[in-house]
């Protein structure tokens, strides 16, 4: 019933749905979607037992079939979710709206967001996108989740220039000071803290605060 066609083109798809399962697992982290992943459309015939058939393409046992199809479509459905978020997250429209509204930092830019359901590796792809089009960017992007707040850093390529502004050294000191962990380099820093209601405005500030700071050889007046 899941996968919608006659009995003879089950086999078939099967076959496409763990290709697009594998598909979709991979975008997951690279963040380049493909649209086709995103629909089952194989026709392909099959003509012999196909309970066997599907057994063997799966490398199960007949009884162990129909669950581990359902287990297959199931996660494939539930990528299919993700990277519909990530893709509108992904958008001209998105990443225009974030560099325009930027907070000026010296003659950088600031672009500060919250998110939930959505991986570091994602807002680190995000941040690769805002820096293609505006490389004096650094993004602070956090996401909740049950257990706490994932921290993440980044600078374009502009900033990681700047000796003065290193991202390590600016976010390490205050998520310890929450009980967190975390690590990095100067443009670059992932960390969490196992906290879940922390006040996020106010690490906001304290990360902005501190890269203004950072900047020693302009006027305190900054």
């Amino acid at each position: 019933k899941i996968l919608k066609v006659p009995k003879s083109q089950i086999p078939g798809r099967v076959i496409e749905l763990i290709s697009k399962w594998k598909s979709t697992r991979k975008t997951l982290s690279s963040g380049k979607i493909n649209q086709t992943d995103f629909e089952l459309t194989s026709t392909n015939e099959y003509k012999g037992d196909i309970l066997e058939e599907v057994a063997r393409i799966l490398q199960s046992q007949i009884e162990l079939v129909v669950t581990r199809v359902k287990k297959f479509f199931s996660e494939w459905k539930e990528n299919k979710q993700k990277l519909e978020k990530i893709k509108n997250l992904y958008s001209e429209d998105t990443i225009n709206s974030y560099i325009t509204e930027a907070l000026p930092i010296h003659e950088y830019k600031f672009v500060s967001d919250s998110f939930e359901g959505i991986s570091q590796n994602d807002v680190k792809n995000l941040s690769l996108k805002i820096f293609e089009k505006s490389p004096e960017t650094i993004t602070n992007f956090t996401i909740e989740q049950d257990n706490g707040i994932a921290v993440t850093g980044l600078s374009g390529d502009t900033v990681s220039r700047d000796p003065d502004i290193n991202l390590k050294e600016i976010y390490n000191p205050f998520v310890v000071k929450r009980g967190g962990t975390g690590g990095g380099k100067n443009d670059y820093y992932a960390g969490f803290i196992p906290d879940p209601d922390i006040d996020l405005e106010q690490f906001r500030k304290d990360i902005f605060d501190k890269i203004k700071k950072s900047k020693k050889h302009l006027d305190e007046k900054f």
